[in-house]
């Protein structure tokens, strides 16, 4: 299940983020750049849409919250209107020494522009 919906005209952008929160007392820190890849209405793979670079992330050491961000525009991949699921993907360490692989995601859903 994803951790938060968002909704997308056609042809706007929005900034999507994805975040991770250490328990209290800890902090995160990045250690490699982060991806994110788009799986469509059906669950698969959006073609060519896959381990793609993020547009931003917190490159600060330490903290209590790590975030990552996409600037997304569905027309710049000629999506169709549709339910999608963004996945960010972020190697973290843990102020207890411990490495994980963190997949914070979002619904992305895609709809007509007003006219």
């Amino acid at each position: 299940m994803a951790d938060a919906t968002v909704f997308i005209k056609y042809s706007e952008k929005s900034v999507c983020y994805g975040q991770m929160a250490a328990v209290a007392g800890a902090t995160l820190t990045i250690t490699s750049a982060p991806t994110w890849t788009l799986y469509g209405p059906t669950g698969a793979v959006v073609s060519s849409l896959t381990g793609q670079a993020v547009t931003g992330y917190t490159t600060s050491p330490s903290v209590q919250v790590v975030q990552v961000w996409q600037d997304f525009n569905p027309s710049t991949y000629a999506l169709p209107l549709g339910i999608y699921t963004l996945v960010f993907t972020m190697a973290v360490t843990g102020s207890d020494g411990i490495a994980r692989v963190e997949e914070p995601s979002l619904w992305i859903n895609v709809v007509a522009d007003s006219s």
